[in-house]
């Protein structure tokens, strides 16, 4: 009896049969679900073989970087000639000295070529101005200064400003200071000065009042008080008519006598 007939007869299945039957329905047969298994699984190898790659790109352009970094820190050696090597170039060789000399004086090729008239010029230059001159004043001119209006004008100016009182009053004294003044070539009035206090008289009866001590005294501080008065009376007088010299206006020293009382 066959070995189909045998199974059959046992109620066995037909082993070849049944494999041939899952080879043609299962393996030969593709399903949907398979297919999402491969296709997920290319899908994780490929992500995977994206990191790795992505990884190794980063590490090299680090160790890329730390190479030029390392290359840049390195000390910059210049190279040596062999006439570096054979001449050693300190400041006592000629040259080296010929050179600092120039840097010392850098204007040493110009004044090489500048001419005798050029150097002489340059040292006028460079020379310490002289003191400024003295104004010229004169003491006499061909035209004096004069008050504007005249003497008469001037003599009503000192009548009409002058003050006359405390000790001069007091003691009575009379007398005369000639003042000394500058008037420039402008007419303004500058540097006044007292050149003079003479003829002085007091009223003898007060005066003889005082000690010989307080006196002398009295007189000192009257002559003091009238040369501060001539002074002042001169400073507030207006511009005057300045002297004149071969027809040019000058710078002349003048002096009035201004009477008190």
């Amino acid at each position: 009896m066959k070995t189909q007939d045998i199974d059959k007869k046992i109620g066995m299945p037909d082993v070849d049969a049944e494999w041939a039957k899952f080879e043609r329905e299962v393996i030969d047969k593709e399903t949907p679900s398979h297919r999402n298994v491969m296709l997920w699984g290319l899908s994780i190898a490929a992500s995977i073989a994206l990191v790795a790659g992505i990884f190794l790109f980063e590490q090299g352009s680090d160790e890329q970087a730390e190479t030029m970094v390392a290359e840049a820190e390195k000390p910059v050696v210049p190279s040596v000639s062999e006439a570096d090597v054979t001449v050693p170039v300190t400041e006592e060789t000629p040259v080296i000295k010929e050179i600092l000399k120039t840097e010392q004086h850098s204007d040493a090729g110009l004044l090489a070529k500048a001419t005798p008239e050029d150097t002489k010029k340059k040292d006028s230059s460079d020379a310490q101005p002289t003191a400024e001159e003295p104004v010229k004043v004169f003491s006499s001119v061909e035209q004096s200064p004069g008050y504007p209006g005249g003497q008469k004008a001037l003599q009503e100016f000192l009548k009409a400003n002058k003050r006359y009182d405390g000790l001069a009053q007091e003691y009575g004294a009379k007398g005369r200071v000639i003042t000394s003044f500058l008037v420039d070539s402008l007419g303004y009035i500058s540097d006044i000065k007292v050149v003079k206090v003479m003829r002085m008289s007091y009223d003898s009866l007060r005066l003889s009042q005082e000690t010989e001590e307080m006196q002398q005294l009295v007189k000192q501080q009257i002559t003091a008080q009238l040369s501060e008065e001539s002074k002042r009376l001169v400073s507030l007088m207006p511009r005057w008519m300045p002297g004149k010299m071969s027809g040019k206006s000058r710078n002349v020293r003048y002096m009035i006598p201004i009477q008190f009382p």
